[in-house]
């Protein structure tokens, strides 16, 4: 039952870091599988394995009950990962156009994500900077749109933040402008980003 999606190989060629994503459900019919720890556990520990000195994160879904997050966090803990990325795209989502009475997305359910996800991201930010005290490095995903957005990710817990959706739409220039932001919030807070990470009271 192990699962080993990657090789040596690939680590030569130079890799900063890997994250394992374990919240796409890749296979029809069958759960995502950030959702069965026991499989989570064997895939992370083979990926940290082959990884060697190579930092191993794990991207997770927006997890519904506090106890599959603590579950999460004894083997984030465990295993050693070096970091957590939160959330990927909330699931069975529908759109529905009201004047052509039909589904917007082809295959009717799709992820969401956006600005319409930061509060539950947030949330799942939160859980995990409390659960791992702190000690592991957050990647806050969803709503990222402005500076202030990343603030906010700092302030629940995230040390760092993913972009996809205003990715999509600006493409890669909403970098330099997120960072332009990201600064000037910092500069009236008169903070570093390391001051904000889980400060919000």
């Amino acid at each position: 039952d192990h699962f080993v999606p990657i090789s040596q190989a690939y680590l030569e060629v130079g890799v900063d870091a890997l994250e394992v994503n374990l919240s796409c459900p890749n296979l029809v019919g069958k759960p995502q599988i950030a959702f069965d720890f026991e499989k989570s556990r064997h895939i992370l520990q083979d990926v940290k394995n082959i990884a060697g000195k190579t930092p191993v994160g794990v991207k997770l879904p927006p997890y519904p009950d506090p106890i599959f997050n603590i579950q999460m966090a004894h083997i984030v803990k465990e295993l050693e990962i070096d970091f957590v990325t939160v959330i990927n795209s909330v699931p069975h989502c529908v759109m529905v156009d009201s004047d052509k009475e039909e589904f917007v997305i082809k295959n009717k359910f799709g992820g969401l994500g956006g600005k319409y996800v930061k509060p539950v991201a947030l949330g799942q930010v939160r859980r995990f900077y409390e659960l791992l005290e702190g000690k592991v490095p957050i990647i806050g995903c969803g709503g990222i749109e402005t500076g202030k957005d990343i603030v906010e990710h700092f302030l629940a817990g995230a040390s760092a933040v993913q972009v996809g959706t205003q990715l999509m739409k600006e493409g890669p220039k909403v970098f330099e402008r997120l960072e332009k932001e990201f600064r000037e919030e910092l500069a009236k807070k008169n903070c570093t980003a390391k001051d904000l990470i889980g400060r919000a009271k």
